[in-house]
């Protein structure tokens, strides 16, 4: 026999599954979330490309840029 029981718990919901045979086990659920989200555009041309690839942004200042193949193999 399956026992589920769902509670709140904080901003998510705690699922609690019981059962004779296997025990017991425990499933949190929280939103996704972050206070500090800023919205940053960036443009990336052409797609796809041959030789060049232009990146262009207004304010976010790029430290690093890693380009794979299809293949997941750095260029």
């Amino acid at each position: 026999m399956l026992i589920l029981s769902i509670y709140p718990q904080g901003s998510g919901l705690l699922l609690r599954m019981d059962n004779l045979i296997f025990g017991s086990a425990t499933f949190l659920n929280y939103p996704l979330k972050t206070l500090d989200f800023e919205l940053q555009r960036i443009a990336i041309y052409p797609n796809p490309a041959k030789a060049l690839i232009h990146i262009s942004t207004n304010q976010l200042m790029i430290s690093k840029i890693q380009i794979l193949n299809f293949y997941t193999l750095k260029n």
